[in-house]
């Protein structure tokens, strides 16, 4: 989902969370050389646990991708 603006975002993410029962996982950095991730204060240890599994299998695309297209392309995730 894409929205104008963080304060809209937030709002659908938090009522999505709340409303609909699923788990939120995120936020997400993208485009930078790196996998990263944001953790917030209120970030559960299950959250944690998602966030480092889906950062370690992104690393590890980007790994492969990197070795089979050489060191200077990047993939677009």
């Amino acid at each position: 989902m894409v929205f104008p603006n963080l304060e809209s975002s937030n709002i659908a993410y938090k009522l999505l969370q709340q409303i609909g029962k699923i788990e939120v996982v995120g936020p997400f950095l993208m485009g930078v050389r790196r996998s990263a991730n944001v953790l917030q204060r209120t970030t559960t240890v299950e959250g944690i646990v998602h966030s480092c599994v889906l950062t370690a299998l992104e690393a590890q695309f980007i790994k492969v991708y990197r070795e089979k297209n050489g060191p200077g392309n990047n993939p677009t995730l």
